[in-house]
């Protein structure tokens, strides 16, 4: 087994230095890794590659940016670059942790249970479910879809349709035990005139007598 290094560069290694490490036999199992610094190019930094016994094709394990981008699992194409995505860390594939904490910038919905919230009505909300087969705020399918799902966002927008539910929930129990308080009053009502009724007729069938 030979193993090939390589160190490239000039005397300023900030604007081009290469460091290689292959293995030179082709039909053994190997992961290797490529770093680079170039301040003329656009291309990773950092690169480590894997490569199968009898294949001349290297895979990209993971890569980082000259602009500190890092991407694990990706792969470059014509509709998106590790280099110029927004995000600081890719990842093609499954993620596993014991613990994500999302920090939101503000306006965390508190707001929502504060006295001047203006609740939308249930109505309102019904009208919009039918005309767009989802919650007002909520992200459509096709936007999912497109640009996939913001957990901070996601989060902040379901406490907010938690606290309207809770909200819309003690409105209703209100109503049911101010109906239930009315109901109650006219049975009271209710037994009252009975009463008034039978000792009406209990007299008047007295005086028949």
């Amino acid at each position: 087994m030979g193993v090939i290094s390589e160190v490239t560069g000039t005397y300023n290694p900030l604007i081009n230095l290469s460091l290689n490490f292959r293995e030179s036999n082709k039909n053994i199992n190997y992961v290797g890794g490529a770093m680079r610094i170039d301040s003329r190019s656009a291309s990773p930094l950092f690169v480590w590659l894997s490569r199968s016994a009898g294949s001349s094709i290297e895979n990209v394990l993971m890569s980082i940016t000259l602009n500190g981008n890092v991407g694990i699992g990706t792969t470059d194409n014509a509709n998106w670059q590790l280099a110029a995505s927004p995000y600081k860390l890719a990842v093609g594939g499954s993620v596993i942790a014991t613990a994500v904490t999302v920090k939101i910038a503000a306006n965390w919905p508190d707001y929502v249970l504060k006295k001047d919230y203006q609740l939308p009505t249930l109505q309102d909300i019904k009208t919009y479910i039918d005309q767009h087969q989802h919650l007002p705020e909520m992200p459509s399918e096709q936007e999912i879809k497109t640009d996939g799902l913001n957990l901070g966002e996601m989060n902040k927008l379901l406490t907010k349709k938690v606290e309207e539910l809770t909200l819309y929930l003690i409105e209703k129990d209100k109503q049911v035990k101010e109906d239930e308080a009315k109901v109650n009053s006219q049975e009271m009502r209710i037994n009252k005139l009975e009463k008034e009724l039978e000792l009406i007729l209990k007299m008047k069938a007295a005086a028949n007598n």
